[in-house]
């Protein structure tokens, strides 16, 4: 979800916000040309759709994180918005490996001691990186070519 800067930041500092905390107020819609932070909340997969012996990454999930970033990309070339940052809160193991897969940084833990993690979604850097999940490269490759777009 797309929040304010004062909660992201707050996410991101001290992991001091808790889900059920957030309000209305504190999202914000999505218009074009702009940029904007968000928060991964959560990812709930449908027990029934899980194979516990194919581990964390498997099918069901993997498609809903290539939805994800074909939506950012979406907004990116047709509606001018650019997600900058990421955080998130490491709730589960498989939650911690999942945002370390995506390059995600723990910057501090929430109270109940969960790791939060943050992403500068910055091409330059990420997409030196040799093992990165393709829909996150795809966003980085996308921002890369607007980028280079609107500067010549």
């Amino acid at each position: 979800m797309p929040i304010d800067d004062n909660t992201f930041n707050k996410i991101k500092t001290s992991g001091d916000v808790k889900d059920n905390e957030i309000n209305a107020s504190q999202l914000l819609p999505f218009h074009s040309d702009q940029h904007l932070k968000m928060y991964l909340m959560s990812i709930a997969i449908d027990p029934i759709a899980r194979h516990a012996s194919q581990g964390l990454f498997q099918e069901p999930l993997e498609k809903l994180l290539w939805g994800f970033f074909d939506k950012l990309i979406w907004y990116a070339i047709d509606c001018r918005i650019r997600v900058t940052e990421l955080v998130a809160v490491g709730w589960s193991d498989e939650g911690q490996r999942l945002c370390e897969w995506f390059r995600m940084k723990p910057v501090t833990k929430d109270p109940f001691g969960n790791p939060v993690y943050w992403l500068k979604l910055d091409p330059t850097p990420l997409l030196k990186e040799k093992s990165i999940f393709p829909g996150l490269k795809r966003l980085l490759k996308t921002y890369q070519d607007l980028d280079r777009k609107s500067a010549g």
